[in-house]
């Protein structure tokens, strides 16, 4: 495997990883037969194993108060909630070419690795290299003590800004972009993703602040742990040698 710019990855459950080789194996036959609702079964579990990742994982590993808590189930739920609204509204709408399209991206952002003899699923969104190499440097200046120095909280919500972009452009607009959308959908897309942007943005500036010089430091070890090198096109940036060496 080339590797080419960094990624965010994680382990996708054997379900949905079984759904998506299944998937990407009917579209590219020589006859594709669409199945819906495996289709939204799969988007379910894709955006919810995201989330799970960006979000409420994150959470746990900082140890966010109950208060703070109740702030990210809420935008959980706002997520899943709106991602599963217009999926389901497109998904009713797609013909054969745009469920080719679907498996072609599900193709991009599936990463398949062999570990210990057996070929493991991954999901993977590739990110700039100046902001990988942003959190891991952010994250070093923070365990050496500088968590709460101005400029290094100020990198460390910039970078934070830079991964909940990745992930919005991989969960819900490259997505969006590859259908071929009347206006009154993308409309509602549109203003879906805008919505979720917004709220997450909008989190970040007020949690990052409040939360303890321990819990900002973790924040920073989980979101630059999650990133790696990834077999992406250069076009993201050449990988920081950090990430080669670990």
């Amino acid at each position: 495997m080339e590797t080419h710019s960094p990624y965010i990855r994680y382990r996708a459950s054997q379900q949905l990883d079984r759904l998506v080789v299944e998937y990407i194996a009917q579209m590219e036959s020589s006859k594709p037969r669409p199945d819906k609702k495996q289709l939204l079964m799969i988007m379910e579990l894709f955006v919810a194993e995201s989330v799970d990742l960006f979000v409420n994982q994150a959470a746990d590993h900082v140890q966010l108060r109950s208060g703070y808590l109740s702030m990210i189930n809420s935008l959980s739920s706002l997520v899943q909630k709106s991602s599963m609204m217009l999926v389901g509204r497109v998904a009713k709408k797609m013909d054969v070419n745009d469920h080719r399209n679907a498996a072609q991206y599900m193709k991009q952002v599936r990463l398949a690795l062999e570990e210990e003899g057996e070929m493991i699923g991954y999901i993977a969104f590739p990110i700039d290299a100046e902001f990988a190499e942003l959190g891991w440097n952010t994250r070093e200046k923070m365990l050496e003590g500088l968590a709460r120095d101005p400029e290094v909280l100020q990198d460390a919500v910039t970078y934070l800004h830079a991964v909940i972009d990745v992930a919005n452009k991989w969960i819900f607009e490259n997505p969006m972009e590859i259908l071929q959308l009347g206006p009154v959908m993308r409309t509602l897309a549109t203003t879906t993703v805008s919505t979720v942007r917004k709220t997450t943005h909008s989190l970040i500036e007020t949690l990052v602040p409040k939360i303890s010089e321990h819990q900002t430091t973790a924040a920073a070890d989980y979101f630059s742990d999650i990133v790696g090198p990834g077999p992406f096109q250069s076009t993201y940036g050449e990988i920081p040698s950090v990430f080669l060496s670990r």
